[in-house]
């Protein structure tokens, strides 16, 4: 029997060609081995359980190191020892979390729940919610000049951050009276620590606060006119099911549309005027320096989004699988899974398509990914439910498995 050496297969693998089109540098599928860039084949090392903890789901780390998972109703902070910690509990049918860190802070987000993360374990609110009624008036003895006023309130925190204002009520005095304040909504969220009512001047249309009460009072009078209010018409951030950070704003998909912070305010979204409409739901939103990707039935680039150059484009003709972002550490572009394989998206909407015309993965549902560099290699892992078959395949086995094809 002959015998051939075979150097390496420097093309790599490709189950796209037929068997009779595949040269001796192509593989047609390799099994628990890695194809170096000199391509030569290395066994995988094996693996080994580090935590058992069934139902699991939500894993993701930061940049700092910090890892986070989800159990049951529990988000659970995750040591390098196999240890964890119980950082919140989460609202019923919560689903598959979503993570962002921006400025050392972690930011979570899903169907039902969202919160923020502070050095690694503290939970604080991510936004406020806005009162659900307005501050009801009574008039009294007074010197206000006759006309119309109109009143909000809104919620405070701790820390100092506020709530968007209500829906306003109203009151005419027609002579010099004062008015009084009753019927405040009590909030629900213990994180709430004080209202604030806000009251025009006559027949103005600007609010300027005139008293701030515990939060579980219904009752207030009225103070001097003081600061005006800031946060009028803004929500707190939508639940949604993807997020990442581009220029000052955090973009949240939720639904069919992409909505955006304030810039560098993170805890309120103006949702008449920030946010971007797609036909069919978001799947995944990968930012870049100068705008973000939006895949949801194609595959889209908005640049300078949440500016007056906003502008939007199509890049691809198909969209993404869900929860497979991850970034390239070496030149921080986003990286991402598609039903043509992975794809990198460069600044300026420049995306390409890793391997195209060699490997099909066909669709994939249920995905989770990272960009791991380890041993001198360098690889996108992808790990999801496929639900369309492919000749792609991938396991664990006992040993390596090459099949060549081609004439040497």
């Amino acid at each position: 029997m002959n015998q051939v050496k075979y150097d390496g297969w420097p093309s790599g693998m490709d189950n796209i060609h037929a068997d009779h089109e595949l040269d001796a540098k192509t593989l047609r599928r390799a099994v628990n081995a890695d194809v170096l860039d000199s391509g030569k084949i290395r066994r995988r090392k094996g693996f080994s359980p580090f935590l058992a903890e069934p139902g699991a789901h939500s894993l993701w780390a930061s940049a700092s190191g910090a890892a986070f998972f989800v159990s049951g109703q529990t988000l659970w902070r995750l040591f390098a020892g196999g240890t964890k910690q119980a950082i919140a509990t989460l609202a019923p049918n919560s689903g598959p979390l979503c993570y962002l860190e921006v400025n050392g802070r972690v930011y979570f987000n899903s169907a039902a729940s969202r919160g923020r993360i502070d050095d690694g374990l503290t939970l604080a609110p991510w936004g406020v919610d806005v009162p659900v009624s307005p501050p009801l008036m009574v008039q009294g003895p007074g010197a206000l000049d006759a006309g119309t006023y109109h009143a909000l309130i809104t919620y405070v925190l701790a820390d100092g951050r506020e709530s968007g204002a209500s829906l306003s009520s109203s009151i005419t005095l027609a002579s010099p009276a004062d008015i009084g304040f009753y019927g405040l909504p009590v909030p629900s969220d213990p994180a709430v620590v004080a209202k604030r009512i806000y009251l025009t001047t006559a027949n103005g249309e600007a609010f300027f606060r005139v008293a701030e009460v515990a939060a579980a009072a219904t009752l207030s009078t009225r103070g001097s006119f003081g600061a005006e209010l800031r946060t009028r018409h803004l929500s707190p951030p939508p639940y949604g099911s993807d997020m990442d950070y581009c220029l000052g704003r955090i973009w949240i998909a939720s639904g069919n549309s992409v909505f955006g912070t304030e810039a560098l305010d993170f805890d309120h979204v103006d949702r008449r005027r920030q946010f971007y409409q797609f036909p069919a739901d978001v799947s995944l939103i990968a930012a870049a320096t100068s705008g973000i990707y939006v895949c949801a039935d194609q595959t889209y680039w908005i640049g300078a989004p949440g500016t007056p150059e906003a502008s939007m484009r199509t890049v691809f003709g198909f969209g993404a699988v869900a929860r497979s972002r991850a970034s390239i550490p070496s030149t921080g572009d986003p990286i991402w899974f598609s039903e043509r394989g992975a794809i990198v998206g460069r600044d300026g909407g420049q995306a390409s398509i890793v391997a195209e015309k060699r490997i099909a993965p066909g669709a994939m549902s249920g995905a989770a990914a990272l960009v791991r560099e380890k041993d001198s290699l360098r690889q996108f892992v992808v790990v999801g439910n496929n639900a369309q078959a492919s000749s792609l395949q991938c396991g664990s086995y006992a040993e390596a498995e090459i099949i060549r094809r081609g004439t040497p």
